[in-house]
């Protein structure tokens, strides 16, 4: 069962304009793109459980069945698509971590590109107190759980994005908040010519 024909991923730091991108995306009939997507984490804790059951497939001669059903996964996960919705845009702030990366040059094909949202740290802690404050949540301890090691809002995508910099591969394409916002049309262009729509 394919339930699409190109697969993209959008991810980055949170407060970046990937809510806004997704929008603008899904305007084109072509393209799939929703909100946060629960299909990496769904790949990733199906290949750790086929990893603990190596044993017991290996027994039965299904050492290839991992690959068969995480392979699936995407397809199983876009199933109820529009026939007119060639390309499916997975937002999900895992996707830049280089062992899920790798996950889909195994399971989904090595020519996935990975939309990188960016933006300057200090503006995306300014703009989640805002968001904080204006949905009357905020406190001190919330501002200073930005950073805890516990809740990782921050520090995991950052993370991320730092080693699909570092690992300077031709996969990635860096979209600024700034750009995006200030320059939508062009930006836009970029991103199309990209992964040639």
């Amino acid at each position: 069962m394919k339930s699409f024909d190109q697969f993209v991923c959008l991810s980055g730091l949170p407060r970046t304009g990937s809510t806004l991108l997704s929008s603008l995306l899904s305007q084109n009939p072509t393209i799939h793109s929703e909100g946060y997507s629960g299909l990496s984490e769904l790949m990733w804790q199906t290949k750790k459980t086929c990893e603990v059951l190596h044993q017991e497939l290996a027994s039965n001669n299904r050492l290839q069945t991992p690959k068969d059903i995480i392979s699936q996964l995407p397809h199983s996960y876009y199933k109820n698509n529009s026939s007119q919705e060639k390309i499916v845009v997975d937002k999900s702030r895992a996707w830049t971590h280089l062992n899920l990366t790798s996950m889909l040059d195994d399971y989904i094909g090595k020519d996935i590109k990975v939309i990188v949202m960016v933006r300057p740290l200090v503006e995306i802690c300014k703009s989640i107190v805002k968001l904080l404050k204006s949905n009357g949540i905020y406190t001190e301890q919330r501002e200073k759980d930005l950073f805890g090691s516990d809740k990782n809002i921050i520090i995991n995508p950052f993370a991320g994005v730092q080693a699909a910099k570092e690992s300077n591969s031709n996969r990635f394409i860096f979209i600024s908040y700034q750009d995006l916002v200030e320059n939508t049309s062009q930006t836009l262009k970029d991103i199309y010519n990209f992964h040639k729509y």
